[in-house]
């Protein structure tokens, strides 16, 4: 029996970016524009590129309303919370 070439399987911790790198999951603080301010959003699951530095979000994190009051109530700083 001839066994074939061991093939690393792909972690869900990473997935392909349209740069062609990796994009790693990770759960930290992300930087939103909105204007002339920056808000900083804590504890964010997202997807870091490590070739690029873009990010990008799973279709159930929802960022607009957290956004949204955090401009309206002149924080620079808030709390991501995914209830």
């Amino acid at each position: 029996m001839m066994l074939k070439e061991k093939v690393p399987i792909m972690s869900m911790d990473f997935v392909h970016c349209q740069c062609g790198g990796m994009a790693e999951y990770k759960v930290g603080t992300v930087k939103q524009k909105i204007g002339s301010r920056t808000i900083l959003i804590h504890n964010v699951p997202h997807y870091f590129c490590i070739s690029c530095g873009s990010i990008g979000y799973d279709s159930g994190i929802k960022l607009t309303h957290i956004l949204k009051q955090a401009y309206e109530n002149n924080l620079s700083e808030v709390n991501y919370n995914s209830n």
